[in-house]
């Protein structure tokens, strides 16, 4: 029978913004959002932060330097077959707040869903040492599975919706999730959580305009609704050594693609 880390494991509860703001309160987009993702979700938007060079954003939302990283890439004909994910879209797309979602970032992103394992590997080693340095360490690393379940906010992002992702457990007395495992194989820096983004605002959620009073209630009140659901369960047969330029990976490739073993 196999196992999946939990929400104590992962600490998403901590994490997340998962609890719907007072009422008194609208649900604001962040500094750190208008600066990352909001130029490429909505370019146009008056509040976008077109550069911050101390923070690494060059201009709108993208960087000359690329970022290397490791991630999992996810099926999205998987989600697209789930009966709970097109139940979780269609709820989301019912809501007063979807005119405010990037519904064309969605098509653009359909096949660029991932998570996120060990970030800034470029600021380890030398670009050309990352590859042979991750197919070393992971060689005879196995397949597992992970669980998706339904999408919320995040942390400084919190202009993003994410899936967050809950890996398999590995065997033994003392098991720790297969993501976890991976970070101490490359001697990477671990943290209690991986995430899938799925939905990006375009401005920010209103509790005290008339016209927007019920925006910010309906959607957080779908992600509640979904929060415990299984979104949809996947084999993890591959990881992906990404270079990117931005936070949305439209602009990247993949370096090398490493197996698992069967």
């Amino acid at each position: 029978m196999r196992t999946f880390a939990t929400d104590e494991r992962l600490a998403y509860r901590r994490a997340g913004n998962e609890l719907q703001p007072r009422p008194s309160e609208d649900h604001v987009l962040s500094y750190e959002y208008r600066l990352m993702q909001l130029p490429l979700a909505r370019p146009d938007h008056p509040e976008v932060v077109p550069y911050d060079v101390k923070a690494g954003y060059d201009w709108m939302g993208t960087y000359r330097a690329p970022r290397i990283s490791l991630v999992g890439f996810v099926d999205f004909g998987a989600f697209a077959q789930s009966p709970q994910f097109n139940r979780f879209m269609n709820a989301v797309a019912m809501t007063a707040a979807a005119r405010k979602i990037a519904w064309d970032i969605v098509e653009r992103r359909k096949y660029r869903h991932h998570f996120t394992i060990c970030n800034g590997l470029h600021e380890r080693m030398p670009a050309q040492d990352i590859v042979p340095f991750v197919k070393q360490r992971l060689e005879g690393f196995p397949r597992f599975r992970i669980q998706v379940k339904g999408g919320w906010f995040w942390g400084k992002k919190n202009g993003r919706m994410y899936f967050p992702v809950y890996p398999e457990l590995t065997d033994g007395p003392q098991p720790v999730d297969h993501l976890t495992a991976v970070q101490m194989r490359l001697e990477h820096a671990l943290h209690p959580g991986f995430y899938i983004g799925c939905l990006q605002l375009t401005d920010h959620l209103r509790f005290n305009s008339e016209l927007d009073v019920h925006e910010a209630n309906e959607l957080f009140s779908v992600l509640q609704r979904f929060r415990e659901t299984v979104i949809v369960e996947l084999e993890v047969n591959e990881l992906t050594i990404l270079r990117t330029h931005d936070d949305l990976i439209l602009k990247s490739r993949a370096l090398e693609r490493v197996p698992l073993a069967g």
